[in-house]
């Protein structure tokens, strides 16, 4: 079966349903329109699926005619893509823009869940073609909690067993129709923390009587930035950043408490937790510097991505 000429007919079409889930999109753990538009498609193409997995995902496969890997055992790989959208209010003005104000698919989910559809609706059409299994994963809450994790241990991964998951992220730098990818590092672990300056309040026409957590704050930012110029190899790249700060209720009141967030980068589990231990240790002593007290806490997000050597092809066997 020609597999470009499929792929040619189904095109307009996933464009679609990429503009339909564009505006309509859900943020994480609320994904209930999205799940059920997947749901119809999947329904649809007589595609065998589950629903409401680990909250709203959607765990699909197609069986193949089976591979021996062993004498009891059929190849199983898996393709992801996320659901969520971004609290970002959408000024695209394209005439699919989001319906919902203040949320927006500015991450690229909509491509990723209308690119999967498609892929699963063409390998239904290839099933006696195929040399194994193939399940199809629709991660809910990926940009809060990890959709994925919940998804796991769910059990997505057995029944059958899967061998190995492929997914994608679409780029916009990168030209249409390549695809990038390497072998080692290849995207950043992550850690959101905030970090709370606690000072204390007096008129501003007396700033001698109070501790000015806003001054603080701002110093204790700055202070951050040299972990990364001046604690990491310049071989070993890092990145924090301050993506929100709030505090002060008045202008002529110096602020008792400024709160600010941001979340640090690293290709590695190892230098991430030092980056970890010289946020907590800059903020802190920054703080006290000023006479003020960091209170620094943080959330873990997702592990680094690196790819190790895998025999692909034995999915083509």
């Amino acid at each position: 079966m020609d597999v470009r000429k499929q792929i040619n007919e189904i095109f307009q079409e996933i464009i679609d349903i990429r503009r339909k889930l564009h505006a309509n999109p859900e943020l994480s753990e609320k994904e209930i329109q999205t799940s059920k538009i997947i749901s119809q498609y999947l329904k649809q193409y007589g595609i065998e699926h589950e629903t409401e997995i680990a909250g709203h995902g959607i765990v699909a496969i197609v069986k193949g005619k089976g591979n021996h890997l062993t004498d009891q055992k059929y190849f199983t790989i898996g393709i992801r893509a996320d659901m969520d959208a971004l609290p970002i209010e959408e000024k695209t003005a394209v005439f699919f823009q989001s319906r919902t104000a203040g949320i927006m698919h500015a991450c690229g989910h909509d491509i990723h869940m209308a690119v999967l559809l498609g892929t699963a609706r063409i390998l239904k059409e290839l099933e006696k073609e195929l040399s194994g299994n193939v399940k199809f994963f629709f991660e809910p809450a990926e940009e809060t909690i990890g959709g994925a994790k919940q998804m796991i241990e769910a059990g997505c991964l057995t029944k059958p067993e899967v061998d190995a998951v492929i997914g994608l992220h679409i780029a916009p730098e990168l030209e249409e129709g390549k695809v990038q990818f390497r072998k080692g590092k290849m995207n950043a672990a992550s850690t959101e923390f905030e970090i709370t300056i606690q000072g204390e309040a007096c008129h501003g026409a007396h700033p001698e009587k109070g501790i000015d957590s806003i001054v603080a704050a701002s110093s204790v930012i700055g202070a951050l930035q040299s972990i990364i110029t001046r604690n990491l190899s310049p071989t070993n790249p890092g990145v924090i950043t301050i993506g929100q700060i709030h505090g002060g209720n008045k202008n002529n009141v110096i602020a008792k408490e400024t709160v600010f967030s941001g979340i640090i980068r690293a290709l590695d589990n190892h230098t991430r937790d030092y980056m970890k231990e010289r946020v907590k240790t800059v903020s802190e002593s920054m703080a006290e510097a000023f006479g003020a007290k960091a209170e620094v806490t943080f959330t873990d997000s997702y592990p680094a991505l690196v790819r190790k050597s895998f025999p692909f092809w034995k999915l083509l066997r």
